[in-house]
Parts: C-alpha cells; sequence; structure tokens
C-alpha cells in the first residue's frame, strides 16, 4: 500500500511539474552581430610557411565574430619575418584594429605605429587600412600620417597611400617636410 501511495505521489508530481513547463521549439536561433562569438585575452597568433614562422600577431583582446567572419583586436602588435634570415622586416602596434578573415584586409585605428627595417622608416597614424591582395596600405584622405626615415626623411601629409610590392609611398595632400636620398652605394 505505502509503495502504491509513494507512486501516486510521484505521479502526480511528474504530471503537475511537466504540465506548467512549455517549450519554444525554434527553427533557428537569433545570433547577435554585436556579440563575440569568441573572446581571448592575451591572444598570440602566428602564421607559419613552410615550416618557417612568418607573422606574429599579439593582442590584449581579441573578440571574434563568425556569422560576420571578423576579428576585432585591443592592443595589439605584430611582427612580419623576413624570409630570407627569419629577422624582423617589419613591425608595430596599435590601439585597435578589425580583420576582415575572409581577406586578411586590416582596418587600423587609434595611434598606429610601424617599423619596416629594411627600408629604415618609421610611420605613424591615427587610422590606416590594409588590403592585403593589393598589399597597399591607404590612410583616409584627412588623416595625418608622419613618415621618417634613418637618412633623415622627414614628411607630415594627408592622403598616405603605400604600394609594397613597388616599393612606393604618396601623399594625395598637404605633404611637407624634407626627403634625404642615400646615394652612398649608387655608381
Amino acid at each position: 500500500m505505502r509503495v502504491v501511495l509513494l507512486m501516486l505521489c510521484s505521479c502526480f508530481l511528474a504530471v503537475t511539474f511537466l504540465s506548467s513547463c512549455t517549450f519554444v521549439y525554434e527553427t533557428e536561433i537569433q545570433a547577435d552581430d554585436s556579440v563575440p562569438d569568441i573572446t581571448l585575452e592575451d591572444m598570440e597568433w602566428v602564421r607559419f610557411r613552410r615550416g618557417d614562422e612568418q607573422a606574429k600577431l599579439e593582442a590584449k583582446q581579441a573578440d571574434r565574430f563568425e556569422k560576420i567572419h571578423i576579428m576585432e583586436l585591443q592592443n595589439y602588435t605584430f611582427e612580419q619575418y623576413n624570409t630570407s634570415d627569419n629577422s624582423i622586416d617589419s613591425s608595430g602596434s596599435g590601439g585597435k584594429a578589425r580583420i576582415e578573415l575572409e581577406t586578411s584586409n586590416f582596418k587600423m585605428t587609434n595611434t598606429i605605429t610601424i617599423d619596416v627595417a629594411s627600408e629604415e622608416m618609421s610611420l605613424t597614424a591615427e587610422d590606416l587600412e590594409w588590403y592585403d591582395r593589393e598589399k597597399t596600405l591607404q590612410s583616409a584622405p584627412g588623416t595625418q600620417v608622419h613618415i621618417t626615415q634613418k637618412t633623415g626623411t622627414d614628411f607630415l601629409g594627408t592622403g598616405f597611400s603605400a604600394d609594397v610590392r613597388a616599393r612606393t609611398w604618396l601623399f594625395s595632400s598637404g605633404a611637407e617636410g624634407a626627403y634625404y636620398f642615400d646615394d652612398e652605394n649608387e655608381e
């Protein structure tokens, strides 16, 4: 009798519990594009090619948005290595960056500095955009970019663009400064 009473009480509680619950079935979960799918702190990312380290990227925080294929970095540094001897060819840092994961294009903001050892050149700006396929670096039309070189070259201007393949850079307006050409190695 006790067992039957216990079973009846259990069944009553189960029916009461199940009837008070509701389940909502949706065919698609709506994701909020403003909330990252993953957040990494003190992130380090290294790209290898044929077993050699090609580039390194470190960030205090990295937010990855899978649906829109974007990664946003906070307080980042980067290094790109020379393929012949694995020395650092270029390095830099900045406050924020937004990377398009499908194209490897970057939009960098909040005080960017870039040092290029092979060109003995330093560059500073408030915002820059890197286009990976074209291998070009550009600033917004009104953004000032400051370039210095070990030769004494010192330029400040707006509308900056650089073509890494052609090893050229220019300002579309407001350029001022001095350019020094080192002709010691010329015959």
